[in-house]
């Protein structure tokens, strides 16, 4: 699937979900590991947001369109 067909959304307070934009179809959902504070802003090929985890807050940037995590760091 073509990375510009696809937007991304939050599903609930805890996941995102892939959308294919011409189909409506959502494609994947992927729980953040945390209360999603920010985003999802998509960038190109990735999707970042904020999570408040019990540690703190982290930021995780996730691959298109599979949302795989591509990396994360917390942040102060």
């Amino acid at each position: 699937m073509a990375v510009e067909n696809i937007t991304v959304s939050s599903h609930d307070r805890n996941t995102i979900k892939t959308i294919d934009t011409t189909t409506g179809a959502i494609k994947y959902v992927r729980h953040v590991g945390g209360e999603i504070e920010t985003g999802p802003v998509v960038t190109g090929d990735t999707v970042t947001v904020t999570v408040k985890e019990p540690q703190g807050k982290v930021t995780k940037v996730y691959k298109l369109p599979n949302l795989f995590l591509q990396k994360s760091f917390f942040l102060n």
